[in-house]
């Protein structure tokens, strides 16, 4: 018996880093997520006492773990165990903590949910995919047998775990990478506008247009104040996002309400991540109530605050650096526009008190 194993080693070896490389080389010419995934299992699959796989992603919009490929899993656990919401069940276990979890048999763990215990395996690997330092999924390995899986086993499955997270990185960066140009070039055609036309409404119209494009952001609207005193108001110019009975409830925001006001009267950005455990600062008279991510930003005039921007995103979490820098600079073109038009709009007021002066000098002249 020694001999036959200590024959057959090296060849379990030689297999191993076949599929290894097989893997490696698919997620090097290929950015196909499920071709990688479905090429990563099916090679999974030709080893020994690995009965099934699976592959869970977090979905940063709804903060659940979605199967995105598997083998050999009968249809009742994926009818019930295809979405796995936050924090349910030992898949969650191992995205919170980012540590591998080896169990010989599932029925000795309370974790496990009644789709799993009828799913027909016993001894489990689940090896977590880690992105940016966190983890953002998990590759499950199941045997039917009741055996933990051995040392030299659980270093082939991380190997083929960290290459499908190397994957997701390739993805997820191109991904990035082309939102960035997009929204680069959307940036690019609002300061091309507003350098280039002192027409308020044409400004608005156009970025209200362009900022539709943008992925990371759901609602847009820009208030600006009218009235003095305690009777000013916030007065929505334009929106995208917001719907009918929104519109009609937040058009005109009285002195002193909400976060827009709280934005107005202090000059300072607001930023909302809607996952406080305590009381929402924001007001539910303002556009910006609800679980979301608000940025809002001051626009100002001669060192005065007259005007705020909302930019909401429906998803949890938070807005990337990068979303940050394109938002900031967005506010800023905005404000650009809005000041500018209020100093044509001066000048327009100053030109017309110059003319009457003029007319009233030259009327006095005239007398004498």
């Amino acid at each position: 018996m020694e001999i036959k194993q200590s024959l057959r080693l090296p060849r379990r070896i030689a297999d191993n880093l076949r599929i290894l490389i097989k893997i490696a080389e698919t997620v090097h010419n290929s950015s196909d997520l499920d071709k990688i995934y479905d090429t990563a299992l099916d090679l999974v699959m030709e080893l020994e006492k690995v009965d099934m796989a699976a592959i869970y992603i977090v979905e940063e919009g709804t903060n659940s773990a979605v199967l995105q490929a598997h083998r050999n899993f009968p249809p009742s656990y994926l009818e019930k165990a295809s979405v796995i919401p936050y924090p349910a069940g030992i898949t969650w276990k191992v995205i919170n903590t980012g540590r591998m979890l080896n169990i010989d048999d599932i029925n000795k763990v309370k974790e496990i949910g009644p789709a799993g215990m009828k799913a027909g395996y016993h001894g489990i690997l689940g090896v977590p995919i880690l992105y940016g330092g966190r983890a953002i999924g998990v590759i499950w390995f199941a045997r039917d047998e009741e055996e933990k899986f051995t040392r030299s086993e659980i270093d082939l499955l991380t190997s083929i775990g960290n290459q499908i997270a190397i994957a997701i990185a390739r993805a997820k960066q191109t991904s990035e990478l082309e939102e960035r140009n997009e929204n680069l070039s959307i940036l690019s055609a609002i300061v091309e506008k507003v350098h280039g036309s002192s027409d308020l409404n044409l400004i608005f119209e156009t970025f209200l247009d362009m900022v539709g494009g943008m992925n990371m952001i759901d609602i847009v609207c820009v208030y600006l104040v009218e009235g003095a005193g305690d009777e000013r108001e916030a007065v929505l110019r334009i929106q995208r996002g917001l719907d009918a009975e929104c519109v009609e409830k937040t058009a005109r925001i009285p002195y002193p309400g909400g976060i827009t006001w709280e934005v107005i009267n202090t000059g300072e950005m607001f930023c909302y991540n809607g996952l406080s455990d305590g009381p929402s600062r924001v007001s539910p008279m303002d556009p910006t109530f609800g679980s979301r991510i608000v940025l809002s930003l001051p626009l100002k005039h001669r060192g005065q605050t007259i005007g705020v921007i909302h930019f909401t995103r429906r998803e949890k979490g938070q807005f990337e650096k990068h979303e940050l820098d394109i938002l900031y600079s967005l506010g800023n073109q905005i404000g650009t526009a809005v000041s500018k038009a209020k100093m044509f709009e001066e000048a327009g007021e100053r030109a017309k008190e110059l003319e009457w002066l003029y007319r009233d000098l030259k009327a006095t002249q005239d007398q004498l």
